[in-house]
């Protein structure tokens, strides 16, 4: 939890330091959950792999697709697991989708890129971490695993996993 997923052309986030700025401003987001939950993937993929509305993205204007955004501008496309949190509410979450607005928007829209993302919220009780179940929001285990940023073996109590939870539960992000 969170895994986010970055595809894009080759010709995109070609400098380090970018990737590293954008890998960064993922974590800051996420506030309550252990830094080692997160991750940020980039997937470079060949314009002759990436098709966008049948068109190779990016590349040459074709007729045949018009009408069509420009096949010259590279088309950014991103996918974020949620695992260990879903929003409780709409509110929480347009607040956390501005959020991601303003962490991308130097890296691809002010760039004058394409771009899309979605973000799939999953079942909690089908995620280990190094083989461990995670511990429960704001238990002690899991303000441990904030603090020192490592997955620790756990008491179930101290995890908070002594009660079994429903399917589906709720937590902050």
């Amino acid at each position: 939890m969170p895994f986010w997923t970055i595809y894009h052309p080759p010709s995109a986030f070609t400098d380090q330091a970018e990737k590293q700025e954008i890998a960064e401003k993922v974590v800051s987001i996420y506030r309550r959950v252990p830094r080692h939950y997160i991750s940020v993937l980039f997937i470079p993929v060949e314009p002759t792999s990436y098709f966008c509305g049948a068109a190779p993205r990016p590349g040459p204007r074709n007729a045949k697709y018009d009408p069509q955004p420009n096949p010259e501008v590279p088309y950014i496309r991103i996918t974020m697991q949620h695992i260990a949190r879903t929003f409780v509410s709409a509110s929480v979450r347009d607040e956390w989708l501005a959020k991601v607005d303003a962490a991308l928007k130097p890296h691809i829209a002010d760039k004058g890129w394409d771009w899309e993302y979605s973000v799939e919220e999953t079942r909690r009780d089908m995620w280990k971490v190094n083989g461990l179940i995670p511990p429960m929001p704001n238990s002690k285990t899991e303000k441990e695993w904030v603090e020192t940023n490592i997955p620790k073996p756990y008491t179930l109590e101290d995890a908070g996993l002594t009660d079994p939870q429903p399917i589906g539960f709720t937590a902050q992000i």
